[in-house]
């Protein structure tokens, strides 16, 4: 059992155990003891690198959109992009990028949280055929997710008997089963759970399309004019 400090910001303090009434002062710091159970849990969901993404799609009620790297740093493309929309780059990029250092606030089994309705989906296609899962649910103020990963490319990886197979022949095939094995580890940890978010995080993966446009120069000066208009 801990007690006050000896003086404030010394770190020696006042212990004893459970079982005995001494009162002992401490030779070294107290550690300090986190009040929450889930301080002591590695919070990190999922770190996806910007350079691995082949594409990205998010899924909302009545909404869906994909996006893809563009040629340029931190560039963007809207597949299907319609014919007078402009993409707001900058927005367009957190969303792409939303899986960078993905983590959680709160973790609860799945079946304490049935009540939920997980009606958005983002979806991370990697290069390596890696495909990640998200899909989301909001309770007032909260938002949830629960998380699955997948190896798209379902290609066995084999070996002819008296074939010799070059150094990058064999890094290929290390790389997909490390791959494999790693998309197989995600699903099971993750399986039967559900994360609470932080707000902004989700809000980032469920933007919609409109989210991702901007506005044309010549409405944007039309409601500036309306605004002047007004004030005077």
């Amino acid at each position: 059992i801990l007690g006050k400090q000896k003086q404030e910001g010394q770190g020696l303090g006042y212990i004893r155990r459970v079982d005995d009434n001494k009162v002992y002062m401490t030779a070294e710091q107290i550690p300090a003891i986190k009040k929450q159970a889930i301080a002591y849990v590695d919070q990190r969901l999922i770190n996806v690198q910007r350079e691995d993404i082949n594409s990205i799609t998010v899924n909302s009620p009545n909404d869906i959109y994909i996006l893809r790297p563009g040629p340029g740093d931190k560039t963007v493309i809207f597949e299907n992009l319609q014919e007078g929309k402009v993409l707001n780059n900058s927005i367009a990029d957190k969303v792409f990028d939303a899986l960078a250092g993905l983590s959680f606030e709160d973790v609860n089994a799945e079946s304490s949280k049935r009540g939920l309705q997980f009606d958005r989906r983002y979806l991370c296609r990697l290069k390596d055929s890696t495909v990640y899962t998200i899909w989301l649910a909001k309770d007032g103020d909260a938002w949830f997710i629960k998380c699955d990963a997948q190896f798209a490319d379902k290609t066995p990886v084999t070996k002819t008997q008296g074939e010799v197979e070059s150094d990058e022949q064999l890094k290929i095939k290390e790389a997909k089963l490390l791959a494999r094995d790693a998309a197989e580890e995600f699903s099971d940890t993750h399986k039967g759970w559900v994360y609470q978010i932080p707000a902004y995080r989700a809000e980032t993966l469920t933007r919609t399309s409109a989210d991702l446009f901007e506005v044309p120069k010549t409405q944007q000066a039309d409601a500036n004019e309306l605004l002047n208009t007004a004030a005077e």
